[in-house]
């Protein structure tokens, strides 16, 4: 389990805001973000240049998110299954096809955790952002497509505003973004002497976004599978990358153990050379993939014990998971170490 005090409570906090009472989904009726669009119960207040403002009822608000939170989990699983086969199971993987995957995995991880605290992205074509403005009360333009920003506020009147405006990144900078601005404000409420490993993780986490940039992930992501001769080294017997055997000695540590790990390579980034080498930075890669999804999975379970919520899909992953990536037969790979 990761370290909860002062900062957890703060997570946690954020999330009820969004998630305030009992969200009943289950996945053969869910509707998610992409398809509320058209479908939801809500009012356009207004559409200008630089913003659409979406109001609805708390309650619509929660499920909608609730489902992509689901949905992404579900996705995330399907990664991290993916994982431990090319590491466990698989005669031969490519470490950068793997990297790739633990990044993959850790992406959906992140953006789940910007869902269920309200404060995420969506990306919206011409046509949808079209739509939208055209169901607005109050027209003076509308927004430019591409990937947007967004944040959902309870307002006095008892409904929830969602504010939907431009982020001028790409998809994948823009979820690493607003996931830094997630750590930074958790990482505030972090008491370094009452709570040493809590500070240390969300230290840990910002430190990486401020030593190599807040969309790191993605960067790193793109270098490994997209720079010409430079990751995929396997042919020519020049191994670079050590994901698996990285990741086979994590999944047997507890979390304390894992955040030393983490921390360690964290602290080497204060040499700046460093902060370009290859097997450096995949480690960094497979330890947020690793950290993101314990930090999500055990918020999203704790959202559901204090709502009361329907714990059906969570068993039908944790059945999912359980048959791909069981450890010892009470524990799921990579977590074999936490008890």
């Amino acid at each position: 389990m990761i370290p909860k005090s002062s900062a957890w409570q703060a997570l946690r906090a954020e999330a009820l805001n969004i998630i305030p009472s009992p969200t009943k989904l289950y996945f053969s009726t869910a509707v998610p973000l992409r398809e509320w669009r058209t479908r939801g119960a809500y009012t356009v207040p207004s559409s200008d240049s630089k913003k659409l403002v979406i109001r609805a009822s708390p309650a619509v608000f929660a499920e909608v998110l609730f489902a992509d939170v689901e949905f992404l989990l579900d996705q995330a699983a399907e990664q991290r299954a993916a994982l431990k086969l090319a590491i466990h199971d698989a005669e031969w993987n490519s470490p950068a096809w793997t990297t790739v995957t633990a990044y993959y995995w850790s992406f959906f991880s992140a953006l789940a955790l910007t869902r269920i605290v309200g404060r995420s992205t969506w990306f919206l074509n011409k046509e949808e952002v079209r739509y939208l403005a055209a169901l607005a009360t109050s027209v003076t333009g509308k927004p430019g497509a591409g990937t947007m920003y967004f944040d959902v506020e309870p307002q006095t009147s008892g409904d929830c505003e969602m504010l939907i405006a431009g982020s001028g990144r790409n998809n994948h900078e823009a979820v690493w973004h607003r996931l830094h601005e997630l750590v930074s404000r958790i990482f505030a409420a972090t008491n370094r002497t009452s709570a040493v490993d809590e500070y240390r993780l969300w230290w840990c986490l910002a430190q990486c976004a401020k030593l190599l940039g807040d969309s790191w992930p993605s960067d790193v992501r793109n270098s490994v599978n997209y720079k010409t001769a430079y990751a995929y080294t396997e042919v020519t017997r020049k191994p670079l990358i050590k994901i698996g055997p990285y990741l086979r000695k994590a999944s047997e540590m507890d979390f304390k153990s894992l955040l030393d790990s983490f921390e360690s390579d964290v602290l080497r980034l204060n040499v700046p050379v460093l902060r370009d080498d290859l097997s450096s930075l995949t480690r960094l890669v497979a330890a947020n993939a690793l950290i993101l999804s314990q930090i999500i999975e055990e918020l999203h379970v704790d959202v559901l014990d204090r709502v009361a919520g329907d714990r059906r899909w969570l068993r039908v992953r944790n059945k999912f998971l359980s048959s791909r990536c069981s450890a010892d037969g009470t524990k799921l790979w990579p977590f074999a170490g936490n008890g």
